[in-house]
C-alpha cells in the first residue's frame, strides 16, 4: 500500500479557494444599474421599433405578462400569441422611465418600477400610469424580464 503524503501548503492553498468560491460576492449598486440601463434601453427600443418588438427582445424564455382582464401570459410563445392577435402598434407610442431598482443578494434576480406614458398619435392626450418589472440575470450577463405589470391612472 502505497503511503499518501499531504503537503500543508496545498491543503491551505485549497481551502482558501473553496472558502473563496463559496464568498463571492457582487457590487449591489453596479447590478441596479445595469438593470435601470437595460430598462431605460427597453424603452428606448419601444419607442424606436414599437412595444411589440421591444418587449419581445427584453423578455426572458419563460416570462408572463400581466395584463388587465387576463390570466397571466406565460412563456414567449404565448406572447408572440398575443401580441399576433392584437392591433398594430404603429398608432401609438409607449415609453417608461424606471425611478428605482433593487437586487437580490444572490445577485440574479431583481425589479425596476417607474412610470409609463402612451402617447396615441394625432391625439394630444398622453396616457400615463405605473409599471414593475422583475428581471433575470441571464448566463450571458444580460438582464431580461421575467414578470412585467403595470396599471393606469396618473393623470389622465
Amino acid at each position: 500500500m502505497k503511503k499518501i503524503i499531504y503537503n500543508p501548503i496545498i491543503l491551505i492553498g485549497i481551502t482558501f479557494f473553496i472558502f473563496q468560491a463559496c464568498n463571492q460576492t457582487f457590487d449591489k449598486e453596479k447590478a441596479c444599474g445595469e438593470i435601470i440601463k437595460t430598462d431605460k434601453e427597453f424603452s428606448e427600443t419601444s419607442e424606436k421599433t414599437g412595444m411589440k418588438q421591444a418587449f419581445l427582445k427584453y423578455i426572458d424564455d419563460n416570462g408572463v405578462l400581466l395584463k388587465p382582464n387576463m390570466y397571466p401570459i406565460v412563456k414567449i410563445e404565448n406572447i408572440k400569441e398575443y401580441f399576433s392577435s392584437t392591433p398594430s402598434d404603429s398608432g401609438y407610442v409607449l415609453t417608461w422611465e424606471p425611478k428605482f431598482a433593487d437586487v437580490s443578494n444572490s445577485g440574479d434576480l431583481g425589479y425596476t418600477y417607474g412610470y409609463w406614458n402612451l402617447k396615441i398619435k394625432g391625439d394630444t392626450i398622453e396616457h400615463k400610469g405605473t409599471y414593475i418589472s422583475i428581471w433575470k440575470k441571464q448566463k450571458d450577463g444580460s438582464w431580461k424580464f421575467v414578470l412585467d405589470t403595470g396599471n393606469s391612472g396618473l393623470g389622465e
